[in-house]
């Protein structure tokens, strides 16, 4: 969607609207040239879901060290808690 809005502000008649600008990107670059944007978002949330989780983790317990949040919480969850909602929501923000 964003990359639909940035060519409808700067490219003068390329679409009036989503549903005329979203066929013509992927009939040019391809749905592939979306999917790539998507995939980097999910890459993009997968990096940074351990600090996320460790910020939100120090939020909660002032006193806390990186190592109380490993004990408490465990790698795992250190990297998967909260994965999934953050993919749909990071991904799809930073794919479209």
């Amino acid at each position: 969607m964003e990359a639909v809005k940035d060519r409808i502000q700067t490219q003068l008649g390329f679409a009036r609207r989503l549903s005329d600008g979203l066929p013509k990107i992927v009939k040019s670059e391809g749905a592939l040239g979306y999917d790539a944007c998507y995939v980097a978002g999910i890459l993009c949330t997968v990096v940074t879901q351990l600090a996320d989780n460790l910020v939100s983790f120090h939020n909660k317990a002032k006193e806390a060290t990186i190592v109380n949040a490993v004990n408490k919480l465990a790698i795992s969850a250190l990297f998967t808690r909260g994965l999934p909602l953050c993919i749909v929501m990071i991904g799809t923000l930073s794919g479209t």
